[in-house]
């Protein structure tokens, strides 16, 4: 029995950072990102395992698009998933080590697991 098909419940949460996640407590979460500061831009992806029996692998994939709609990266992360854990969350990044790289514009994010879109959240670099 799969666990997928709509039985998480995903969001997403964005920071920007260095090449190095930072730690939690460091961690300014918004959508808004002003380009001479911007470097990585992180998401934290939190989901409640809502319905599961059994435990699954599965790949998180993290899909970074630009204003025109444009795939400009996209990383994938392979999971395994034990339903005990009741919620689970990933985070993953992309960007770039120099600050002012990131061209200003509207941005999103999507988020799956295997091919289902479970959320997306859309950022802008100022």
């Amino acid at each position: 029995i799969s666990i997928l098909n709509n039985k998480y419940n995903c969001k997403l949460k964005l920071f920007e950072g260095a090449d190095l996640v930072p730690d939690q407590s460091k961690r300014i979460y918004t959508t808004n990102f002003v380009s001479k500061n911007t470097r990585y831009i992180y998401v934290d992806a939190n989901c409640a395992i809502v319905d599961g029996t059994a435990n699954e692998s599965v790949n998180l994939f993290f899909k970074y698009f630009d204003s025109e709609n444009s795939l400009i990266n996209q990383n994938k992360h392979p999971l395994n998933v034990d339903v005990s854990w009741g919620n689970f969350g990933y985070t993953s990044g992309w960007g770039y080590a120099k600050k002012s790289t990131w061209e200003p514009g509207e941005y999103k994010i999507q988020f799956f697991i295997n091919d289902e879109k479970l959320d997306e959240k859309n950022f802008t670099i100022k």
